[in-house]
Parts: structure tokens; C-alpha cells; sequence
């Protein structure tokens, strides 16, 4: 468990440090809500495909979707024209399309009809429209009904997608409010790799860019006024307690397994409110640190 839970943390820490895991996550929920924004209530539109025959109401059946089988008239394609003021401008073109199921040709918009097969027939799905054209009243238009039961389900999906992005985000939050360090059973034995007994989980200061470590090793150095945490790693940091408010026994998931540590609030140098976690490769140690730090409460 402490092998799991360290990865977590492990994680969090490296990822709150990233620009790219920030830029993803905010991606991911601005997916996500495009995905819900385009979901659509049941029943609010007919996408049902009817059969066009001449007891259809065409009046009665505007932006209804209709099953398409017949012959183009390419010879009495209709060109419709756009006037302003004294000019004229080509507008949109029609074909009709004679159908078996009709006993008049319909017009359709030219355009995306697909090519007629070896029998001259053309076979498509129209939505119907009126036109503003005195020629025309109603014609056909090469589309498809929008797939809404797959369009809710992708949202639906999309939905799920946000609420584990934000439960992520909300556990980053909680792991970095312990400071990286989360609590986790006492172990039996620790299989302690490191020379250091001391590590530092927390934020090392605004001298620092209020920079956070995480299993950083540092030494304790106590004076008669204060205790010193120095770092023994590459980068030379050091974290001055005045004060210990509250230190607490407990052990957190570490890449050595469980250790003891404390956590703890303290003053620093500067008369600032701080915390952080202090982890130790045995129970004694954690033991007399302990003690120092309830010394600095007087």
C-alpha cells in the first residue's frame, strides 16, 4: 500500500510542476464541455426518415427527412436569382427529380446529390424546405438526420470524462495539501536505501520561489533559540524553525515504504505561519525530534 500510495504522490508532485499537465487537464474539461454543450434532449426534433408519396402533406412536413428515389431532369435545372437594386446575381440551382412514388417532379438542391447508378436512378436521404422563389414552393436537400442518440452518448461518455478529470484535480489537491506526503499504516520494517535519516516534504520558502520538496534529505541543526533543516541535496536550501505550534506523530508512503514522521506548523525566521513533513528512518529518532520540537513551544 505505501508503494501505491507514494506513487500517487510521486505523481501529483511532478504533475502540479508541469505547465503541460495543467494546459491537458484544462483541454480535456474544455472537451468535455463541447461534448455536453452539443448534447440534445430526446424527442425535441423528428429524425425519423419517411416515405415521400402524394398523400404527403408537404405544407405539414417542412425539415422532415425523406427516403429519395428517382430520376434527375438535368435539362430543367432551375438557376434562382438574387437581385439588388438594379443588379442580379445567381443564386442557388435546382434539379427536379422525378420520383416513383410521386406523380410530379420535386426539386432538388444541387448540390451533394450523389451520381445516379447504372440504372439512372439516385438514391438519398432529403430534408424539405421551402424556397424564396416565386417557381419554386418546396424542395428536397441531399441530408441526413443528426444521430442524436450517438451525439447523448458521447456526451454522456464526454460527462463521465469531466467528473474523473475533476475528482483527479480534486485528489491533486487534497495530496498537495499534505504535502505530498500522505499518511499510510505503520510498516514492520523499513528497507531505508538512503544515508540520510531526515526527509523534508513541504514548501521550502519564499527565498526559494516557494519551491516544494519532496523526500528531500536534510540534516537538523538545533541552536539555543531555534532548529535549522539544511539540505544535503544539489540545490542548497535551508528552512529556519522559531516556533513549533502543532507537530503530530504519524507515517507516510515514502519510496522506502512507511516512515515515521511528524507533521508539522511552525514560525520561521520571519514570523510566518508554515508547515510541512518531516520524516525520519526510525521511531526513535521521530521520537526525540518530537521532544525538540515541543521545546521550541515555550
Amino acid at each position: 500500500m505505501a508503494t501505491f500510495l507514494n506513487a500517487i504522490a510521486n505523481f501529483y508532485f511532478h504533475a502540479h510542476r508541469s505547465k503541460a499537465f495543467t494546459l491537458l487537464c484544462a483541454l480535456v474539461l474544455a472537451v468535455c464541455v463541447a461534448l455536453l454543450a452539443a448534447a440534445r434532449p430526446k424527442n425535441q426534433e423528428d429524425i425519423s426518415v419517411y416515405e415521400l408519396n402524394d398523400t404527403t402533406s408537404l405544407s405539414a412536413s417542412i425539415d422532415r427527412y425523406f427516403n429519395v428515389r428517382g430520376k434527375l431532369m438535368p435539362q430543367a435545372r432551375y438557376q434562382s436569382e438574387a437581385r439588388s437594386g438594379s443588379f442580379r446575381f445567381s443564386a442557388s440551382a435546382y434539379v427536379p427529380i422525378q420520383l416513383d412514388t410521386l406523380s410530379e417532379p420535386i426539386f432538388v438542391l444541387d448540390q451533394d446529390i450523389p451520381a445516379p447508378k447504372a440504372d439512372g436512378f439516385v438514391t438519398f436521404v432529403g430534408r424539405l424546405s421551402t424556397a424564396n422563389d416565386p417557381a419554386i414552393s418546396y424542395f428536397l436537400e441531399v441530408d441526413s438526420p443528426t444521430n442524436v442518440p450517438l451525439i447523448n452518448r458521447v456526451a454522456n461518455i464526454g460527462m463521465g470524462v469531466a467528473l474523473l478529470t475533476l475528482l483527479g484535480l480534486l485528489m491533486g489537491a487534497l495530496v498537495s495539501r499534505s504535502d505530498y506526503a500522505i499518511s499510510t499504516n505503520a510498516s514492520a520494517s523499513l528497507a531505508n536505501g538512503s544515508s540520510s535519516s531526515l526527509w523534508w516534504f513541504g514548501n521550502i520558502g519564499a527565498r526559494y520561489q516557494n519551491a516544494s520538496a519532496r523526500q528531500a534529505p536534510v540534516q537538523l541543526n538545533a541552536t539555543a533559540n531555534d532548529l535549522t533543516l539544511e539540505s544535503l541535496g544539489r540545490e542548497p536550501w535551508a528552512i529556519v524553525i522559531k516556533r513549533v505550534t502543532q507537530s503530530q506523530h504519524t507515517h507516510i508512503a515514502t519510496s522506502f515504504g512507511a516512515m515515521p514522521a511528524l507533521r508539522l506548523r511552525f514560525e520561521d525566521e520571519r514570523g510566518l505561519m508554515r508547515r510541512g513533513v518531516l520524516a525520519m528512518s526510525d521511531a526513535a529518532t521521530c521520537e526525540e525530534l518530537f521532544e525538540k520540537m515541543n521545546l521550541t513551544r515555550n
